[in-house]
């Protein structure tokens, strides 16, 4: 099952190490388009308590900044919403190696319930007009598009587009919703996880397999040799008797022959 948990001040260097394997992974084997923050602005929004990771098996496997206002660095330029109570979320990154098992699903549940949690109407989301991926996935989670526009970052437009999309919160639809994705990711998992000791533990009884085979191997070889040594031991001693049966005849034919000598 995914942990999600917000990150401490003092988890500052963890949090980098993993955000640069992140984005090394991304570029290495991902094919959608991504803006990730820089190393300024990603320790600006731990300061912040900003950032929340997903943590499976001890292990970090996914990263997101969910901010309950809308003032963050990277804003939209005309575009207005029913509401100014809202929640952003953005910066969102699941490690490649853990793509297809729900584990975006679950990120953005959370970031549902606790925006709800913080009283906020509506939770926005940017993404990349040409990630028709991700704009499919948050669709289907029931987020509408309200717009696009530039990405302005540190008072300068950056040569890409984004799409804006927002889901209202406050319903109980969507909080069903919410817990049936939750359960459904949390069903993924422990699938997977068995999966794994499915796997240890069919490696465990091949391990256990050839141990005992070996070994058996062993005992017979020494068997074996045992066998062939008992065997030698005992023609050696039916050659001593021989020998020694032999030697007594000898000894008793001698003093015949000097008697026969004497006559």
């Amino acid at each position: 099952m995914l942990e999600i948990k917000r990150v401490r001040q003092d988890e500052d260097g963890k949090i980098h190490y993993f955000y640069h394997c992140l984005i090394e992974k991304i570029n290495t084997k991902g094919k959608e388009p991504k803006v990730f923050l820089g190393d300024q602005a990603l320790s600006k929004e731990i300061r912040k308590g900003n950032i929340y990771v997903g943590i499976s098996l001890n292990r970090i496997i996914s990263i997101m900044i969910l901010e309950h206002a809308d003032s963050r660095s990277f804003h939209v330029k005309n575009f207005e919403m029913s509401s100014q109570n809202v929640s952003t979320l953005y910066a969102m990154g699941v490690d490649p190696d853990y793509s297809g098992h729900g584990v975006a699903n679950q990120m953005i549940s959370f970031a549902i319930e606790q925006s709800r949690i913080n009283g906020s109407d509506i939770l926005r989301l940017d993404v990349l007009k040409d990630n028709a991926k991700d704009l499919d996935v948050y669709q289907n989670l029931g987020f509408q598009p309200i717009g696009s526009a530039k990405i302005i970052k540190d008072e300068q437009i950056l040569d890409c587009d984004i799409s804006t999309v927002t889901l209202p919160i406050q319903t109980n639809q969507i909080i069903s919703k919410c817990s049936r994705i939750i359960k459904i990711s949390n069903k993924m998992e422990r699938k997977k996880q068995t999966g794994h000791v499915c796997r240890w533990m069919a490696f465990g009884i091949t391990i256990v397999t050839i141990i005992v085979g070996c070994t058996i191997v062993i005992g017979l070889f020494e068997w074996r040799d045992r066998s062939r040594m008992e065997n030698r031991n005992s023609e050696t001693l039916l050659w001593r008797k021989s020998i020694y049966d032999l030697n007594m005849r000898v000894a008793k034919l001698s003093p015949l022959g000097e008697t026969m000598e004497k006559h």
